[in-house]
C-alpha cells in the first residue's frame, strides 16, 4: 500500500499541559477531538546547549541530529556545508523524488538552488529576500517579512500599505479566504475598543498564511509538507503567568495584570484551532494523508516581575560604526530583539571578534556568538538609567554603541521559559485508530529517521533507527 503523505503542523514550543487546558476548555473544537483521537508521543529534545531556543531545536528535529553535530545555534546561520553534511528532511526528501513542500519552517531560508525540485517551498520568516517557490507567493512573503520586522519586540500597529495591498490584489490567486479577511476586520474592531487587544496580530500572520499554504497543498498534493507557527509561543512567552498563576512559588505581578492578559493563551491556542481545522478537515476528507502536530520542545514557568522597559541596540548601523564597520563591510541578518545577526567578509571577522570581547556595557561583558564570519549579538539589560560603557579599553557611552531604552509593551519581559519536554500528536483517521490513552515517550531526534523509513528512503548512518509512523 502507498505511505500516506504527511503534513507536518509545526506549533512552536507548545507542551501538553496548554494543549489539555485549551481542550478542557473547549471539548467542542477541532483540537480537542483530534487531541484524544490522535496517538500522542511526549518529546525530548537532545541539544546541549545551555539555553536551548527554537533556532536549534528545529534543526535537530529536521535532520535527526543534536546541536553538537549540526552546529546551528543562531538566526540567520545559514551554512551550505552544514546543509550538505547533515541536510534537512525536506532536502533528503526532494532528493528521493518525493514531492515535498515547505511553509516557513525554523531555519528553511534561504531558498535553495534546486528550487524546482519542491513542491512549493515558503522560506521562513528569518529570509533576507521574499524569493518563494512558485515565485507566486513572493507578494505575500515580502508583507511577511515586512510585517516580521515592525514587530520585533512589540507589536506595530502600522501597516505596510504597498506590500499589503499586493497582497489584496491577488487573494483570490494567493487563496486567501473571506472568513479570514472577516476574522482580521473583527480583530481590528477590537483593537478601537481595548488597545491590549494589538498584541492578539501575532495569530494573525499564520492564519494568513494557512490558507495560501492549503491552496498550495490542494494545487500540489505533495508527500510531505511542512508548515510553522509561532504565535502562541509569544503568547505563552509573555501570558504564562496570567493564565498558570498557581504554578509560581512567589507571584509578582499585580490583580489588574492577569486580568488584562488572563485569555491571551486561550486566544492564541483558538488561533491554532482554527488552522488545526483547516489541515483536519482536508486530512478527514483524503484517506492519502495524516496530519502530525509537533512543537520541538515546550515552555514553562520562570520568576515573574514587572519590566517596564530593557536596555538595547537600537541603532544598528551606529552599533555597526562603533565596531569600525562601514556600510558595506556588513549584511545585516534578521533576527528579534534582543537579538542581532550579521555577517562579516572573512578579512575582518578576527577584528570584529576582538573588538565584541572588549565590549563592557554598565559593567558586563557582551554576549555574542561566533561562527567564522557569521555573529550574533544579545543586548539585553532591564537596569535603569546605564550609560556608561567600554570598547576596546577606552570609555564611551551607551548612545554612542546605539544602545538605547526599549519599552515592554505588555510590563513583562518573560514569565515562562523553553524547556525540553515537547509535544507530538500523529492524526490519522484512516489509518490504524489510536488503542488507549498511555502517552509514549520519544527524543525529538526520533521523527526525521521515521519519515524516511515511512517513505522507504535510504537512511544516513549518522541518524538511528526509528518507526513512530508505522500502521499509520
Amino acid at each position: 500500500m502507498k505511505a500516506r503523505s504527511i503534513i507536518v503542523l509545526e506549533a512552536n514550543e507548545i507542551p501538553f499541559k496548554v494543549f489539555e487546558y485549551f481542550c478542557k476548555r473547549h471539548p467542542e473544537t477541532t483540537l480537542a477531538r483530534i487531541f484524544n483521537a490522535g496517538t500522542q508521543y511526549a518529546t525530548y529534545t537532545e541539544d546541549k546547549t545551555r539555553f536551548i531556543m527554537p533556532w536549534t531545536t528545529w534543526p535537530s528535529f529536521h535532520r535527526g541530529v543534536n546541536d553538537e553535530a549540526h552546529q546551528i545555534f543562531k538566526f540567520g546561520q545559514w551554512e551550505i556545508e552544514t546543509d550538505e553534511r547533515y541536510p534537512p528532511i525536506w532536502s533528503l526528501l526532494a532528493r528521493n523524488g518525493i514531492g515535498t513542500g515547505v511553509f516557513s519552517s525554523m531555519q528553511s531560508a534561504p531558498l535553495p538552488r534546486n528550487r524546482g525540485d519542491y513542491a512549493f517551498y515558503f522560506p521562513d520568516m528569518f529570509s533576507t529576500d521574499a524569493s518563494t517557490e512558485p515565485s507566486d507567493l513572493e507578494v505575500l512573503q515580502e508583507f511577511n517579512l515586512a510585517m516580521t520586522r515592525q514587530s520585533a519586540r512589540n507589536v506595530s500597529r502600522s501597516i505596510n500599505i504597498g506590500s499589503a495591498a499586493k497582497v489584496l490584489l491577488n487573494s483570490h490567486k494567493l487563496g486567501l479566504q473571506p472568513a479570514t479577511y472577516a476574522d482580521i476586520g473583527g480583530q481590528l474592531l477590537s483593537e478601537f475598543i481595548n488597545s491590549d487587544r494589538k498584541t492578539r496580530r501575532r495569530a494573525y500572520q499564520p492564519l494568513i498564511l494557512s490558507d495560501v499554504f492549503l491552496k498550495q497543498l490542494r494545487r500540489t498534493r505533495p508527500a510531505f509538507s511542512t508548515f510553522f507557527t509561532n504565535h502562541v509561543a509569544a503568547a505563552m512567552h509573555r501570558y504564562w503567568a496570567a493564565a498558570f498563576p498557581e504554578d509560581y512559588e512567589k507571584f509578582d505581578l499585580d490583580s489588574s495584570w492577569v486580568k488584562r492578559f488572563g485569555n491571551e493563551i486561550d486566544f492564541a491556542m483558538g488561533k491554532l484551532n482554527e488552522i488545526v481545522t483547516k489541515f483536519a478537515d482536508f486530512v478527514d476528507a483524503d484517506p492519502g494523508y495524516m496530519l502530525v502536530i509537533a512543537t520541538s520542545m515546550g515552555q514553562a514557568a520562570i520568576p515573574a516581575s514587572h519590566v517596564r522597559e530593557f536596555l538595547t541596540i537600537t541603532d544598528m548601523p551606529q552599533f555597526f560604526a562603533a565596531l569600525g564597520l562601514s556600510p558595506g563591510d556588513v549584511e545585516e541578518r534578521p533576527a528579534m530583539v534582543p537579538d542581532f545577526s550579521f555577517k562579516v567578509s572573512d578579512k575582518l571577522a578576527d577584528e570584529v571578534e576582538a573588538g565584541l570581547h572588549t565590549l563592557v556595557i554598565g559593567g558586563k561583558a557582551a554576549d555574542f556568538h561566533r561562527d567564522r564570519s557569521f555573529f550574533h549579538v544579545s543586548v539585553y539589560d532591564e537596569r535603569a538609567g546605564l550609560k556608561d560603557s567600554e570598547l576596546r579599553g577606552k570609555k564611551t557611552t551607551t548612545a554612542d554603541l546605539g544602545l538605547g531604552y526599549m519599552v515592554h509593551e505588555d510590563e513583562v519581559a518573560c514569565t515562562a521559559q523553553h524547556v525540553p519536554q515537547g509535544s507530538l500528536i500523529i492524526y490519522s483517521p484512516h489509518g490504524q485508530k489510536k488503542t488507549g490513552d498511555t502517552r509514549g515517550e520519544i527524543s525529538a531526534l526520533d521523527f526525521a529517521p521515521s519519515v524516511l523509513r515511512h517513505f522507504g528512503c535510504e537512511m544516513p548512518t549518522y541518524m538511528r533507527r526509528a518507526d513512530l509512523l508505522a500502521d499509520h
